[in-house]
């Protein structure tokens, strides 16, 4: 049986709870709280061994700066199409890496360090990676997966 870990974000008191899953859910309806977002735990450490969760911000090389996000079927972080030519401001459709490919999961835990979450930390994040947040979110509103 594979086990679940979880960080809590609670938009009410603007804190993570991390191992409290428990203490938010009905066990009736095993439902989550409006105000609360899990925060997945993606089953990949940066380079100083620290988890990675949905919602993390991760620096690698040159100061790059991405966000890990879920996708169908697991999770990804921000590709890197300017750096090939083939980033244009106004892209519809992002680029992302699925942490599940080998080369992205060994980039993650040999080359980047955590410096924050989209939610503590919303500073850190660059306008790039708000398109493909808000992309993400409206996708997940409108019932498209």
């Amino acid at each position: 049986m594979k086990i679940f870990e979880y960080k809590i974000w609670d938009s009410k008191s603007n804190k993570i709870y991390e191992g409290a899953t428990r203490f938010f859910m009905n066990i009736q309806t095993g439902m989550v709280s409006s105000n609360l977002v899990l925060l997945p735990y993606i089953n990949l450490s940066d380079k100083e061994g620290n988890k990675l969760y949905v919602g993390d911000i991760i620096e690698g090389h040159r100061n790059i700066r991405h966000t890990i996000f879920e996708v169908p079927g697991g999770y990804a972080i921000e590709g890197s199409p300017h750096i090939f030519g083939f980033h244009k401001e106004n892209d519809q459709f992002p680029v992302y890496d699925p942490t599940s490919d080998m080369q992205t999961s060994l980039y993650i835990s040999e080359s980047c360090i955590r410096i924050g979450n989209i939610y503590e930390n919303p500073e850190l994040i660059t306008n790039s990676q708000v398109k493909l947040m808000s992309y993400e979110l409206n996708k997940k509103k409108d019932g498209s997966k």
